[in-house]
């Protein structure tokens, strides 16, 4: 890293594309952004709507977060079950 930037043995690919799985559940981006200057002085409705907005995207966001930890559970899964399958091996190979 001498000339300033980080390298990596495995590329980076943008965006990542979760493994698709027997589950219906997906994951869904939240990034509508509303930018505008209507008036400096937002509506009561303004509010409203920017706070219905807000619950909409918290809700989405939840879902997500609960579908990522299903996967990263699955994943833990994998890894315990790859790693028991290779003790037994190298137990299997030394006897």
């Amino acid at each position: 890293m001498s000339n300033g930037k980080i390298t990596s043995r495995f590329p980076i690919v943008f965006p990542v594309q979760p493994p698709q799985s027997a589950s219906s559940a997906e994951i869904v981006l939240t990034g509508d952004l509303n930018l505008s200057s209507k008036s400096a002085q937002p509506s009561i409705q303004d509010v409203l709507n920017a706070m219905q907005d807000l619950s909409k995207k918290l809700s989405q966001l939840s879902k997500n977060q609960q579908v990522l930890a299903n996967k990263l559970e699955q994943i833990e899964r994998t890894v315990a079950a790859n790693y028991s399958n290779i003790i037994t091996a190298a137990n299997y190979g030394i006897s």
